[in-house]
């Protein structure tokens, strides 16, 4: 009985520190899948267009929904163990969200900014008729 306490024992420091390099190796990998802005793209058109026929809705709206809305892992190229996937997960999705928040943010804010810059300038002619 001694012997299975001493096994599980060595098994559970082994995978203690074998889980701490593949975890650390996740947050790696999943800082450089954050270089890839392909889907920004998305974020940051819709909160302008939103902002220039609704002012300040894209700003609000489109943020919202990129905090909700949780991003797709990308796919890997080799199966990972559970350690990997988790520092990969930890690190890929919060910075995911925040990145499309504050680029949805700051192109809402553009589009508002030109659309309220419209209006006045439209009322300003048309005053002046």
């Amino acid at each position: 009985m001694k012997y299975l306490y001493t096994i599980i024992l060595i098994a559970a420091v082994i995978n203690i520190f074998c889980g701490n390099d593949d975890y650390d190796r996740g947050v790696k990998d999943a800082e450089l899948y954050l270089k890839d802005k392909s889907d920004i793209k998305q974020y940051s058109l819709l909160s302008t267009l939103t902002s220039l026929f609704f002012p300040g809705c894209g700003c609000v709206g489109v943020s919202i929904y990129a905090y909700f809305d949780e991003p797709q892992l990308p796919e890997l190229r080799e199966i990972h163990n559970i350690y990997y996937m988790s520092g990969f997960k930890k690190t890929f999705i919060p910075a995911k969200k925040n990145e499309r928040m504050s680029y949805s943010l700051t192109a809402g804010g553009v589009g508002t900014v030109i659309s309220v810059a419209t209006y006045a300038v439209i009322v300003i002619i048309l005053k002046n008729l």
